[in-house]
């Protein structure tokens, strides 16, 4: 029926290699609705957040100030502080 695309789980998306894209951006960055793949922790505090490297995480609220709440792939929702979204970077997935 047309161009009908279901809509896709965090999982099938990580699971999908080829809509991976080369662009990297520190969580200060993006915007809502991005999604990708944790790839440099830069502060010893995120350590202690639970996020690690290769989590695929989603930018669901960004606020004036530069704080960031995300939506880790389990289904948790974190917020990130000013301070730490510059040292949070992610390689983006292209959603088709």
């Amino acid at each position: 029926m047309g161009n009908h695309h279901p809509v896709q789980s965090m999982t099938d998306v990580a699971s999908d290699r080829s809509q991976l894209t080369a662009q990297e951006l520190s969580l200060q960055q993006t915007n809502v609705g991005m999604m990708g793949h944790v790839v440099s922790l830069e502060d010893r505090e995120l350590c202690r957040s639970g996020i690690v490297l290769g989590e695929l995480i989603q930018i669901m609220s960004v606020t004036a100030r530069g704080s960031v709440i995300v939506k880790r792939a389990s289904g948790e929702q974190m917020s990130l502080n000013h301070a730490l979204t510059p040292c949070i970077r992610i390689k983006l997935i292209q959603l088709n």
